[in-house]
């Protein structure tokens, strides 16, 4: 059994909590296998998953049970990219899901973007081999996508969704890209 395998199952856009319990049961159950056959590609296949899932303009906001669910995966898939790469270091054999990541956060900043797709950026920002993959081994044609998609005309299809929070983002994305020599952990 493979985390994506469990993963598709799954229809993280009507997630509840009884579908997070279900899933987590069902990961603890797998657990000594998951732990044993996690692969790069696996984890990659999962990523893509969980991006179709939720790169929609419709997926609830923040405070959603949909919202949680997905957070709590991504954690957890970023949690076992550190087999790949204990020392969060960015590269070897960590490197494509990290390129995915990259992806994942473009999807996210080009579908809305609303407050659950600003909190799903943040948790892969602050995960450590991330931020030394973005700073170290980034290039201007990997970036380019990150910067059209923070550059382009923001909508929202999120009820009461605060500007504020959108250019919080941006600032964030902007100081990322614009200080990426100089701050590597911004």
């Amino acid at each position: 059994m493979s985390l994506s395998s469990i993963l598709k199952q799954y229809d993280v856009f009507t997630s509840t909590k009884e579908t997070s319990v279900k899933y987590w049961k069902e990961l603890m159950e797998q657990h000594n296998d998951l732990e044993e056959n996690v692969t790069v590609d696996d984890l990659r296949k999962s990523l893509q998953l969980l991006k179709k899932g939720v790169a929609r303009d419709d997926f609830p906001n923040e405070k959603s049970q949909a919202c949680t669910f997905c957070k709590e995966i991504l954690v957890d898939i970023v949690k076992r990219m550190k087999k790949f790469d204990p020392d969060s270091t960015g590269d070897g054999e960590a490197a494509p899901l990290y390129s995915d990541c990259l992806d994942f956060v473009v999807a996210m900043l080009e579908t809305g973007p609303g407050t659950a797709h600003l909190a799903l950026v943040d948790e892969i920002r602050v995960s450590e081999g991330y931020r030394r993959y973005y700073h170290w081994k980034t290039t201007p044609e990997t970036v380019r996508p990150l910067v059209r998609a923070l550059t382009r005309e923001f909508t929202s299809r999120e009820p009461g969704f605060h500007y504020m929070s959108y250019s919080k983002a941006l600032w964030r994305g902007f100081h990322s890209v614009i200080d990426k020599k100089k701050h590597p952990y911004v």
